[in-house]
């Protein structure tokens, strides 16, 4: 069993979340603090003000959602490390010349990827 002063004195890993000032200060505030900070009312935004915004700040879509091209997808779905032992193997396969196996080998690691591929897309 371990010790409880030992364990209470490892640094703590997790990651702890970053909450930025503004976010703060908007929750501290009253509603009306909120939309005069933001400069907005309670009924929105008008399509001329999103349009403006929307030009200096960029599009409302969140890094992780954007779309990443299928061949970046298929680059990661094939960057792991049972797929590598996969081409490996396919390769010294075809080399000795065992080509039913290499390609058995080459149809999973084209499955596999294709399917992880499509998953994330």
């Amino acid at each position: 069993m371990i010790p409880k002063n030992l364990i209470a004195s490892l640094p703590d890993e997790r990651k702890r979340a970053q909450i930025s000032p503004v976010v703060v200060e908007s929750a501290k505030a009253d509603a009306a603090g909120v939309y005069r900070r933001f400069n907005t009312r309670p009924e929105g935004l008008s399509d001329e003000d999103a349009d403006t915004r929307r030009g200096a700040h960029g599009p409302n879509v969140l890094e992780k959602d954007r779309q990443t091209g299928i061949v970046l997808l298929f680059v990661h779905a094939v960057m792991n490390p049972l797929v590598l032992l996969l081409i490996v193997l396919a390769s010294v396969s075809f080399a000795t010349g065992d080509f039913r196996a290499g390609t058995m080998m080459v149809i999973m690691v084209v499955l596999g990827a294709g399917l992880k591929c499509v998953q994330e897309a």
